[in-house]
């Protein structure tokens, strides 16, 4: 007997017209680790001002006894246990004025990846990198642009695709 693993989505046309800036972090060579209870920070070493640290990248990873989600599980799995895990990055946008040098302003920026599933062979890496791409792709309107400006306005519906 063979499996078929599939979603239960239909729009599952991928675009590239949408573009998303990815980066070679370089962990093990730009950042020191410091580790605590099931997640381990990364303090970037690169900053520019020293007593400062210009970014922190902490991963965490914990199991879990089941997996919540918001969709109805019409046959679910008779094993519930799962994990969760993920990543956030802090990073620190620093504003100057090159008239003035007193004035600097420091303004905090945190993103936070989680994901969670259940203990499952068909979960794979390339399944997660889908869903995964469908959240982020869901932060962006189909010509590309973001929707951070209306998310930060507390406008959560989104107005055009």
């Amino acid at each position: 007997m063979s499996k078929v693993i599939n979603f239960l989505f239909t729009n599952k046309t991928a675009t590239v017209s949408k573009s998303l800036s990815l980066y070679d972090m370089a962990e093990m060579s730009n950042y020191g680790v410091k580790d605590t209870d099931g997640k381990s920070r990364l303090i970037n070493t690169t900053g520019t001002d020293f007593g400062t640290q210009s970014e922190y990248v902490t991963y965490s990873a914990k199991s879990v006894p089941s997996v919540k989600v918001n969709i109805p599980v019409q046959n679910p799995q008779k094993k519930t246990k799962g994990v969760q895990y993920g990543v956030q990055v802090e990073d620190i946008l620093r504003t100057t004025d090159t008239d003035d040098d007193s004035e600097i302003i420091d303004n905090p920026i945190r993103v936070q990846i989680i994901i969670a599933h259940e203990n499952s062979s068909a979960i794979t890496e390339a399944r997660i990198g889908e869903v995964l791409g469908r959240a982020v792709s869901s932060l962006q309107h189909a010509n590309g642009d973001w929707r951070f400006n209306e998310l930060a306005s507390l406008a959560t519906r989104p107005s055009t695709n």
